[in-house]
């Protein structure tokens, strides 16, 4: 029987040009060969074997279409792994910035499936304030009062439930739960 081994993916993610190729991806975007390259300033032809090592390891999907290759993120298990990293890198402290440099993406962006930046951060806290959600340490659950607002929004309450329960992730400039956000992208709050 084949033993699970971590040094593989760690290595794979661990490599920085991969790593920024894989946090550019946390959009659900997907990308070409070209885009990632530029993302993580390095070649094509450097970057196209960077790409066969992900995808040879199962942690980028890849689809041709016409002339272009698209790279993506392989699963949402890929993503909650980049996140999770994402979290803990940015609680060590470092002389540089994590995360975009560009002052817009630092304000507002989605990442893979999620509002973050600044405004998310805002959006997050006045849901709290309001009290329609509630941080239970690990992660993010409507009240009662969140679930009748949605509700009252014409959001669907059950579709919400059958999506598993994310963690709230503030840190890495505001990074938030996937299911609260997304009730709040789809209603306009």
């Amino acid at each position: 029987m084949h033993e699970p081994d971590i040094t593989l993916i760690a290595s794979l993610i661990g490599e920085p040009a991969r790593a920024r190729m894989l946090t550019a991806l946390m959009s659900g975007k997907a990308l070409t060969a070209t885009e990632l390259s530029l993302e993580a300033d390095i070649t094509a032809q450097t970057a196209s074997s960077h790409l066969a090592k992900l995808v040879e390891g199962s942690l980028l999907s890849v689809r041709k279409q016409g002339r272009h290759k698209y790279f993506q993120l392989k699963s949402q298990k890929v993503a909650g792994l980049i996140e999770q990293l994402l979290t803990l890198s940015s609680e060590i402290t470092l002389k540089t910035h994590t995360g975009p440099a560009d002052p817009y993406l630092r304000q507002a962006r989605v990442c893979y499936d999620h509002i973050a930046g600044e405004l998310g951060i805002q959006l997050y806290d006045a849901l709290a304030e309001a009290n329609y959600i509630e941080d239970q340490q690990a992660e993010t659950q409507l009240t009662p009062k969140g679930i009748a607002f949605f509700e009252q929004q014409g959001v669907c309450i059950q579709t919400l439930k059958k999506k598993s329960a994310r963690s709230v992730n503030l840190a890495w400039t505001g990074v938030s739960g996937a299911t609260t956000w997304q009730v709040a992208w789809d209603t306009g709050f």
